[in-house]
């Protein structure tokens, strides 16, 4: 039951983080979060998860590094105009009408390829069997 063990140290990490945040401000906090096992499954827990100690969040000031190289400075994103858009969706609409085009003329070519076998065999089927 490792599981149940990571779990409910995992609910008393979040309940001391919670607690943590909030101050103990009741009008901050919100309902304190229970880990309520299943009734069949409450023989395997013994007792309550053990408390644990407060953790420690520092502020965002306190984490900013102080020697951090500047960012790049970026191009700005220009929005694609309506042109654009249009063309790209035109190119893209004449790539798939010849893809579909060159299925088809392989489909045609392939329907004639097997009509041209049955023919052939039926012509000459029809000298084998009348000897």
């Amino acid at each position: 039951m490792k599981w149940a063990k990571e779990r409910d140290d995992l609910i008393a990490q979040t309940k001391a983080f919670v607690r943590s945040v909030t101050d103990g401000k009741p009008e901050l906090a919100a309902e304190p979060l229970e880990a309520e096992p299943l009734r069949a499954q409450k023989s395997f827990f013994a007792a309550s998860p053990p408390s644990a100690p407060p953790v420690f969040v520092p502020s965002i000031e306190s984490t900013a590094p102080t020697d951090a190289a500047p960012l790049p400075k970026m191009r700005p994103v220009r929005a694609p105009s309506q042109d654009d858009v249009r063309k790209e969706i035109q190119s893209r609409v004449a790539a798939f009408q010849a893809h579909q085009h060159r299925f088809q003329r392989e489909r045609e070519a392939y329907f004639k390829s097997v009509l041209t076998k049955v023919r052939s065999v039926i012509e000459g089927g029809s000298d084998a069997s009348s000897r």
